[in-house]
């Protein structure tokens, strides 16, 4: 099983956008301070010290530093197969991070109330400390309190939806461009046009390419290309055929899908396919 990444970056004089991507793990962040906006799929979160936010491996994310004040966090990334590994039929601990590619998530933001209640500040520092020791008795340990964590965030992310947060600090907001996030989410398997999206959402091509790039950092285009390449990616680890996941995706054809395979994930598909067989 792969191991537990935990970084926790201090950074002064840094104002500037990070870039836009998604990555293959899942992500539990928790700010410590600085000024920052974060973007996850279109929404975005103006944050407070120990307020935590929860991405899961399909979710466009980016952080935008808004001045030059020290930037402090902490996050810790995870494969998938810590869910199944404690996961029972009656208990799915992947349920805050609503990780099906499908499922367009309203919220990923714990407010730091919540987060200090469950103590989940203490837990992530103390998973920085042990991932510090490198000893084979601090993995085991890492182990054990990921565990702690992934409960205690369904917990928290549970009274968080009960108290009806809402994504607050929602800074530059459009319900619009979310309904067009959803409608993409949910419909990775057909070719998505501009002009469908125009028609569909009565809105015009300047006000959806305008609007779309302000809120997400990327444009309409590249959203589109980066959620079939994850779930391409996805397909592929289920071990779908090539052949049928490019078809199933609404490509025109093969070589397109190529193409924007290799640009996101910086390797061939079959490569892709070769290495994650290896690991």
């Amino acid at each position: 099983m792969k191991d537990i990444e935990v970084h926790k970056r201090y950074t002064e004089n840094d104002r500037r956008n990070h870039i836009v991507h998604t990555d293959e793990d899942y992500e539990v962040y928790l700010f410590l301070r600085g000024d920052v906006t974060f973007s996850i799929d279109g929404r975005l979160y103006s944050l407070e010290p120990n307020d935590l936010l929860l991405i899961s491996n399909c979710e466009l994310h980016q952080v935008i530093v808004n001045s030059d004040r020290p930037y402090e966090r902490i996050y810790l990334n995870f494969d998938k197969e810590y869910f199944s590994l404690f996961s029972g039929e009656d208990y799915a601990l992947e349920a805050p991070f609503n990780n099906e590619i499908g499922i367009a998530k309203k919220n990923n933001k714990i407010g730091h109330q919540i987060v200090l209640k469950y103590g989940l500040d203490k837990m992530m520092e103390k998973m920085y400390e042990l991932s510090q020791e490198g000893t084979p008795q601090s993995r085991v340990l890492r182990i054990s309190l990921m565990l702690e964590i992934l409960v205690a965030l369904g917990q928290a992310s549970q009274e968080s939806s009960l108290l009806e947060e809402g994504p607050g600090g929602k800074s530059g907001a459009n319900e619009k461009i979310d309904d067009i996030i959803q409608y993409i989410s949910n419909h990775l398997d057909e070719r998505i046009t501009l002009d469908d999206l125009v028609k569909r959402f009565y809105i015009s091509k300047y006000y959806l390419c305008h609007e779309f790039r302000r809120i997400t950092g990327v444009s309409c285009q590249e959203y589109i290309r980066y959620k079939k390449i994850q779930k391409a990616r996805m397909m592929l680890l289920a071990g779908q055929p090539l052949g049928d996941v490019w078809f199933q995706l609404g490509f025109e054809n093969y070589s397109t899908f190529y193409r924007a395979f290799k640009q996101i994930s910086e390797v061939s598909p079959s490569e892709f396919v070769k290495r994650k067989g290896k690991s």
